[in-house]
């Protein structure tokens, strides 16, 4: 690799890890504020906020229902044991291999 192109990789992993640092930085002054305007909202109009609150709790139990039927209807890996898992193979094809080379060794 060329000195230019070294260059241009180091320049290119610092603007990667400053971009980084500074959507952090904007992540963290943006909850700063969503914070307190929660707390503004709270204190000037707390019939807004309670009926605000309730319709997030909601939200928040509708999107964790649809997660958990999502899971409940992914296919399931089979248990180490049952028919067609390829596990028994592997590990019945290791005691037979080590056994072979056992028995070549004697």
């Amino acid at each position: 690799m060329s000195t230019v192109e070294e260059e241009i990789a180091a320049v290119k992993v610092s603007a990667q890890k400053k971009l980084r640092r500074l959507r952090e930085r904007e992540r963290k002054e943006q909850l700063a504020l969503d914070l307190r305007v929660v707390e503004l909202l709270r204190k000037r109009n707390p019939g807004a906020y309670e009926e605000l609150r309730v319709q997030a709790r909601a939200q928040i139990g509708a999107q964790a229902a649809v997660r958990a039927e999502r899971a409940r209807r992914a296919p399931r890996s089979p248990v180490v044991g049952e028919p067609g898992d390829s596990t028994v193979y592997v590990e019945s094809f290791a005691t037979h291999s080590e056994q072979g080379a056992a028995g070549a060794l004697r």
